[in-house]
């Protein structure tokens, strides 16, 4: 990750709010991040006191070459420590390219590794 994607300070609850997603497969309720929850657990137990989330996005040309990504990342002293990719272009292919697709529609978290 690159600092200058760092967007906006979030907190855990927020992070955890914005990425729930529910799958039959993951139980009966809504999980944060989906089937990157393990990995989220890691980031949570990794941080320590004064450390930020941060959301991040790539830059708009890298979304037009369909190779950008966006998430959480964990923020200590100002440097990342560590990220965890919520969207990239691929969770997005199925809105371009099916006309059942509600557009703009956020399908679940699709588990690309960061």
């Amino acid at each position: 990750m690159h600092k200058e994607w760092l967007k906006h300070k979030v907190t855990r609850e927020q992070a955890e709010a914005e990425n729930t997603f529910e799958d039959s497969r993951l139980g009966p309720a809504g999980i944060p991040f989906g089937f990157q929850n393990a990995q989220w657990r890691k980031i949570v137990m990794m941080m320590q006191d004064g450390d930020e989330l941060w959301t991040f996005s790539s830059d708009g040309k890298s979304w037009q070459m369909l190779c950008g990504r966006a998430g959480i990342s964990l923020v200590r002293g100002g440097e990342i420590v560590d990220s965890i990719v919520t969207d990239t272009c691929a969770d997005f292919l199925p809105c371009l390219t099916s006309p059942s697709s509600s557009p703009g529609a956020r399908p679940g978290l699709s588990n690309h590794a960061s």
